[in-house]
């Protein structure tokens, strides 16, 4: 009569773990859900606030301002100290973007960041500044980041000379 009473007693205890286990699986998977949101969050609000934070400085400061619009449209018509400001200048904005680039590959920012970077890229792309920054500068980002730019760029230049073609 006790060997039934503690089979017993040891098969609810078995039920009852189960339900603990199963439980604490449900607590941890709603945990992990809420930390990837949380993370997402911060990363997009970090990468925003980077973006800001460069064009906002930028912005304010005439001189450095006058420097990079002149440098993207003849970056020979500046003097060595203005050109390296400007390619200074370019280059954070560039880390931001290579930033950016990763965390939305690793998942923790919206894809919708990448999408504003690759318009921002492909709107200066064509500036003479540009295409003299990345020629030199290019060797200073991660093999990844390149091969997504470098694809922005030729991508476009594809389609245009297509374009150039059939007419």
């Amino acid at each position: 009569m006790a060997k039934i009473k503690i089979d017993n007693l040891y098969k609810v205890s078995q039920i009852v773990g189960g339900f603990g286990v199963f439980f604490t699986l449900i607590f941890f998977s709603i945990q992990f859900r809420n930390n990837t949101i949380a993370t997402k969050s911060e990363s997009a609000s970090s990468a925003v606030s980077a973006l800001t934070n460069w064009y906002s400085n930028l912005g304010n400061d005439k001189q450095s301002s006058d420097n990079l619009y002149q440098f993207m449209i003849e970056p020979d018509s500046l003097n060595d100290e203005e050109k390296f400001q400007a390619i200074m200048n370019l280059h954070s904005l560039m880390l931001v973007f290579q930033n950016a680039y990763y965390l939305e590959l690793e998942g923790t920012l919206d894809d919708r960041l990448k999408k504003s970077l690759t318009s921002t890229i492909k709107g200066a792309k064509d500036q003479k500044g540009f295409k003299y920054y990345w020629s030199i500068r290019k060797s200073n980002f991660f093999d990844e980041f390149k091969k997504y730019v470098d694809e922005i760029l030729l991508i476009e230049e594809q389609s245009v000379n297509i374009y150039n073609t059939i007419e």
